[in-house]
This record gives structure tokens, C-alpha cells and sequence, in this order.
């Protein structure tokens, strides 16, 4: 009568295939959680974009009553309440994002909003560049141009 039974040897190699298998297995699952968070990270992104830029989007091309490039005397007090004007956006920047009245975006901590604005005196647009970093690196960004339209500045 023979004896049939497992081996060491015969352990050794399906704990290490199994050992593989679950290290390839984990692997995996690691990159596509990087992956789905990354994917995340940059749908937030857009969106503040976005919503950064629709404000910008709703201002008159230049202040009607001084035109000077920038914000104005007096719309500089770490809002963007006295905004009324393109321009105003120029070199705006917040980390973490802020709404337009000041109040600081929970749950985006790495992000900053930054904007710039370039006057093209020969065509006579205005530029205008949303960008959203996360830990310093570019994860959305939006470009806009405005024109003047005549009387109405909007």
C-alpha cells in the first residue's frame, strides 16, 4: 500500500505561486487606485477651473471709470468681491481655493487657483489663463479671450 501525501517541497512552491500571485494582485490594485484618485484629483481641478472662469466671464471688459490695467484702488482686500473688471483677475492667487467672497474651499488642501490676464493692445483681446495646481503640479487649466463690444463693455 502506498501512501500518498504533500511534501514540503510541494508547499513551498504553491506558497510561493500564491505569494506571487497576490503581490502581482496587490500591484494592481495599487496602480488603479492611484489611477482612480488621479482621475478625481483632476475632475476637482476642472471644475474650480470652471467655476473661476464662468466669474471671470460675467466682469465688463475694462473698469468704465478708470481703465487702468489691474485691480483699481480700493478692490484689493483679499477678495474678489470688488472685482467688476477682467483686468481685476491679474495675477489673483489662492491656496487653498477661496470663493469669490473669501471663504476658503474645505477639503482642497494642495490646490491653488491662479489666474493672469494679457492685453493685446494690436488685437485688443484679453487673455485670460485659469490654472489649478495640486502639490504644485498643473491639473487644469482654462483659456479665455474677451474683446470689447462697443458701448456696452460686457
Amino acid at each position: 500500500m502506498t501512501r500518498r501525501a504533500v511534501s514540503y517541497i510541494e508547499v513551498v512552491v504553491a506558497v510561493a505561486v500564491l505569494g506571487t500571485g497576490m503581490a502581482m494582485g496587490l500591484g494592481t490594485y495599487g496602480a488603479f487606485a492611484r489611477g482612480a484618485a488621479g482621475t478625481r484629483e483632476m475632475a476637482a481641478a476642472t471644475e474650480l477651473a470652471a467655476q473661476l472662469a464662468a466669474e471671470i466671464r460675467t466682469q465688463a471688459f475694462e473698469d468704465a471709470v478708470q481703465p487702468v490695467f489691474g485691480p483699481e484702488p480700493g478692490e484689493s482686500d483679499g477678495t474678489r468681491m470688488n472685482f467688476d473688471d477682467v483686468d481685476d483677475y491679474h495675477n489673483y492667487s489662492a491656496s487653498p481655493p477661496k470663493l469669490r467672497d473669501g471663504t476658503t474651499l474645505t477639503d482642497f488642501t494642495g490646490y491653488a487657483q491662479r489666474v493672469t490676464v494679457v492685453s493685446n493692445v494690436s488685437t485688443g483681446l484679453r487673455v485670460i489663463t485659469v490654472t489649478i495646481t495640486v502639490n504644485g503640479r498643473k491639473r487644469a487649466e482654462i483659456v479665455l479671450a474677451r474683446a470689447r463690444h462697443g458701448a456696452d463693455q460686457r
